[in-house]
């Protein structure tokens, strides 16, 4: 895929509306892992990244949503992220893209709370995003506000990750059971492959 200047090229496009019957059988094979709040924050690895693939979906993210969570700078009270190599906080977007310095190591991992993603007609519940240099982690609270069109608009997200980064490894993390987990990445390859599970 061609970059263009701000790290982030062209994606593909569905339909902009659900396929029902797609978005219940995604419900059907994952609800445990959204349904009910237990209290813990579930992850969705994206791993095996470079850095200008970190970049482009930090990027990515950030231009479809709004920032409503992460560590505030001191003095001015935005959000901020740790500058190493200066040794103090530098607010988020006083620079391009900030996930590209975590990923060229001059900047430590930062993480931030995303709302209002929309794919397919549907909103994705707010979730965190945790930049390291080589991955991305997502964050989400399970509950109510998940069901089949959130599940089905988060895929869709997760299928644009991938286009941006092909190479990507979008798995659950290694602690969640082995069969869960090849739950997950079985519907995820067959809805970015084909659509369907």
């Amino acid at each position: 895929m061609a970059l263009d200047r701000s790290g982030v090229g062209s994606i593909g496009t569905r339909s902009n509306h659900i396929d029902v019957l797609q978005a219940k059988r995604l419900w059907t094979e994952l609800y445990d892992i959204f349904d009910t709040d237990d209290g813990s924050l579930p992850g969705i690895d994206i791993n095996n990244l470079c850095p200008q693939e970190v970049g482009s979906i930090y990027h990515f993210l950030r231009t479809r949503s709004i920032l409503v969570g992460s560590p505030r700078h001191p003095e001015t009270g935005r959000p901020c992220f740790w500058h190493e190599s200066e040794q103090h906080d530098v607010d988020l977007d006083a620079v391009p893209n900030a996930a590209l310095l975590v990923a060229e190591g001059t900047a430590a991992a930062f993480h931030i709370v995303v709302k209002g993603l929309t794919f397919l007609g549907a909103t994705i519940p707010d979730f965190g995003v945790f930049v390291f240099s080589e991955s991305i982690v997502l964050d989400y609270r399970m509950g109510k506000e998940w069901g089949p069109a959130q599940v089905a608009a988060l895929f869709e997200c997760l299928r644009h990750m991938k286009e941006i980064a092909p190479s990507a490894e979008i798995t659950l993390p290694e602690g969640e059971l082995p069969e869960v987990r090849l739950r997950f990445e079985r519907a995820l390859w067959h809805y970015c492959n084909n659509g369907a599970v």
